[in-house]
């Protein structure tokens, strides 16, 4: 609590008598929700892949792994549900993308993530729905509890295309992935 008073008699102004005005905050304690198991192996190869990518490629996954870090360390779901729209974005896009940000971040993570169509439909519908959230978020809408269950499967999915994007050296040629079948894009 501080005021800013000025009292004629300065004896009764407690700042003056040298009495100091502190400002305390209490500590807020990170909530971990959910434990990631890690492979030290995988751990180590990723960042030997991210370590050879272009500069620019580079910093662009980085700005996206930063609001991914974001999305998992916000209390609030709609702060959450932005972020982690914004990871997904940054990491699929291009200068000049001009498309639909649903469709293209929910079509070009499903194709690089690959897998059966099943699987790939699965990732379309859930970034989608991410995308959907997103959209009422920013439009003034509130977002229930119940739609944090999307927001979770979403967090899933982000590492399995970040993994994919760093075993590519340069930024991938989002036109053709849009189209290709998975197969092609198998590493070889």
């Amino acid at each position: 609590m501080a005021y800013w008073l000025e009292f004629q008699d300065t004896e009764l102004d407690l700042a003056f008598t040298g009495s100091l005005l502190t400002w305390s905050l209490p500590e807020v304690h990170p909530r971990v929700e959910v434990v990631t198991k890690l492979d030290p192996g995988l751990v180590v190869s990723d960042y030997e892949c991210y370590g050879k990518l272009d500069v620019k490629w580079k910093a662009d996954l980085r700005r996206s792994m930063d609001r991914f870090t974001l999305s998992q360390c916000r209390r609030e779901l709609i702060d959450r549900v932005l972020d982690l729209a914004l990871a997904f974005e940054i990491a699929v896009s291009q200068k000049g993308d001009n498309l639909p940000p649903r469709w293209k971040v929910s079509v070009r993570t499903a194709q690089l993530i690959g897998g059966s169509v099943e699987d790939r439909v699965t990732i379309r519908r859930s970034v989608g729905r991410l995308y959907e959230l997103r959209n009422k978020a920013t439009h003034g809408s509130t977002l229930v509890s119940a739609e944090r269950d999307a927001v979770l499967e979403c967090a899933k999915v982000y590492p399995l295309l970040l993994q994919r994007l760093l075993r590519c050296a340069d930024r991938p040629d989002w036109g053709s992935i849009e189209l290709e079948s998975p197969k092609s894009m198998e590493p070889k």
